[in-house]
């Protein structure tokens, strides 16, 4: 009867003990994430981005905030053979220096193209007053393939975590 009472104690003990360790393994704190080093650019596109709705989203999920100095415009989209087009227009951040923006295409959900602004727009730096270099690189000729009847998806990034959707038109 000591034997088994003993028995019994051992089991509990084991069983209780098991269970402690168990539980502490299972609800320690995990480390935190490696911090994301890709470019603002690099997180947004990596997402499917096929509508408006879809960039607002993806751009809160990349930490991105929609920007009140950025101005941008996609002022024409031609095509230029049967399966791509050739968009041009203009970005530019209204408090910022001669640093080129990045701007990003998505067409049907991935991206298809991206390209830096480079160039003046005597125009634009007339019409939006820019100074201070800023007037450097504004301009963007972008290519990309898009079907007729496509609405592209496009995005200016900002320093500073930001962001700018422009609107365009389908493609032709």
């Amino acid at each position: 009867m000591l034997r088994s009472r003993l028995a019994i104690y051992l089991v509990a003990s084991a069983v209780f003990f098991g269970s402690f360790f168990t539980t502490l393994w299972l609800t320690e704190p995990q480390p935190p994430l490696a911090s994301d080093n890709r470019s603002d650019a690099k997180r947004l596109a990596a997402y499917q981005i096929s509508d408006s709705s879809d960039l607002e989203k993806s751009a809160r999920s990349a930490e991105l905030t929609r920007s009140r100095r950025l101005q941008g415009n996609v002022d024409a989209i031609r095509r230029i053979d049967e399966q791509n087009v050739i968009a041009v227009g203009w970005a530019a951040d209204l408090e910022g220096d001669s640093t080129p923006l990045e701007v990003l295409v998505f067409v049907a959900g991935p991206l298809a193209a991206t390209v830096y602004t480079e160039g003046e727009r005597p125009d634009v730096t007339a019409a939006v007053h820019l100074g201070l270099g800023a007037e450097k690189n504004v301009a963007f000729a972008l290519r990309f393939p898009c079907r007729k009847g496509d609405q592209p998806v496009v995005a200016v990034i900002g320093r500073e975590k930001q962001y700018l959707p422009l609107q365009s038109a389908r493609c032709p």
